[in-house]
């Protein structure tokens, strides 16, 4: 759980002027690191800004968005269920083995 403090200095660093167009970083020198304000936006500021072509070809590769139509195949639910009921088998035949 984050403290108010610790809310306060997230919120802080990640709506800094310098973190503009590095939205990702700075999110992740609030959340992951023990930096103060003013030593995340420097960092954030001697930072490239991601560009917008950047941004875009990370968001393609992240495969269909949400709502996308089709292009996914979906699970055969046979296989699926076999799988599930061979987990269950072998889990079984452990607890026996132990016993």
């Amino acid at each position: 759980m984050v403290g108010i403090g610790n809310a306060v200095v997230i919120r802080a660093i990640v709506n800094a002027e310098a973190a503009v167009g590095r939205e990702k970083q700075a999110l992740m020198l609030a959340t992951e690191t023990a930096l103060t304000v003013a030593e995340a936006e420097k960092i954030l500021g001697a930072s490239p800004k991601e560009t917008r072509l950047e941004a875009l070809a990370q968001r393609a590769s992240a495969g269909p968005e949400f709502g996308a139509p089709g292009g996914a195949e979906k699970p055969d639910a046979g296989a699926l269920i076999q799988e599930g009921w061979k987990r269950a088998i072998t889990n079984a035949n452990r607890q026996f083995a132990r016993a």
